[in-house]
């Protein structure tokens, strides 16, 4: 290894840093390519995870569709089940503890409609709120400059000159 002395431009302070050979450069090189296959792995893992967490977002959502629906589904069958039993009771001919057991599955029907009703509105709470969040750090449009040259130019065209 060769060394040779630098000076810190800051605070003056001299120290040698070791430099390696030309024949060492090969070495250097081939480290190179190698950190850029492995950048080129992890870029395309990391497109790879994307894809899979895409599909693992969309297949929860279609799930959660789908819950809703059935949710949506045992509802009217709660208020259709309300309606059957009232309709029996009133035309049908039954005895004191058919009555009792009537009554007591038209209350069930009667608590399962705010119990499923809670289900679809959470939900849909949940299917509101977008998949993708916001950025924890705004993004920096810094090297967009300020937009449109061209623009600037029809501007400073229009402005009058002070020697008219």
């Amino acid at each position: 290894m060769m060394q040779n002395l630098l000076v810190c431009p800051h605070c003056g302070h001299q120290f040698f840093i070791e430099i390696a050979p030309p024949e060492e450069e090969s070495d250097d090189e081939a480290a190179r390519e190698a950190l850029r296959r492995k950048v080129e792995q992890e870029q395309d893992r990391e497109r790879e995870l994307d894809g899979l967490r895409i599909r693992a977002l969309s297949t929860e959502r279609r799930a959660m569709y789908r819950t809703r629906s059935f949710l949506i589904l045992a509802v009217a069958g709660c208020v259709f089940g309300i309606y059957l039993i009232i309709n029996e009771l009133i035309h049908g001919q039954f005895n004191l503890a058919g009555k009792i057991s009537m009554v007591t599955l038209a209350i069930g029907c009667a608590m399962g409609i705010p119990f499923f009703g809670k289900k679809i509105a959470t939900l849909q709470e949940e299917l509101r709120r977008p998949v993708l969040q916001d950025p924890v750090d705004p993004p920096d449009f810094e090297p967009l400059a300020d937009g449109n040259p061209p623009w600037k130019q029809l501007e400073e065209m229009n402005k009058p000159r002070e020697d008219e």
